[in-house]
């Protein structure tokens, strides 16, 4: 959603045109899954930002699709 979306209902009427797949789906930054993990008890230990990860790309044409990743490794303390 925008901040200028009053509701839900706002939002899937300006991407009525979509698959409902993406209507129902949750995409996070990686800034709110580090606060979700931290905020149920993870302790971040390791962080690598930017790792580029091609997802498909064609050697005989200028078209390529890479994400930047993120490594991490979170540690669940035990409960004492």
């Amino acid at each position: 959603m925008r901040p200028n979306d009053k509701s839900v209902d706002d939002y899937h009427k300006r991407n009525s045109g979509l698959d409902n797949r993406y209507l129902s789906s949750v995409d996070m930054s990686w800034d709110d899954v580090k606060d979700v993990m931290t905020n149920v008890g993870f302790v971040l230990e390791e962080e690598r930002l930017g790792i580029p990860a091609q997802y498909t790309s064609d050697s005989t044409s200028m078209m390529a699709t890479e994400y930047n990743c993120v490594y991490c490794v979170v540690r669940k303390p035990a409960k004492k």
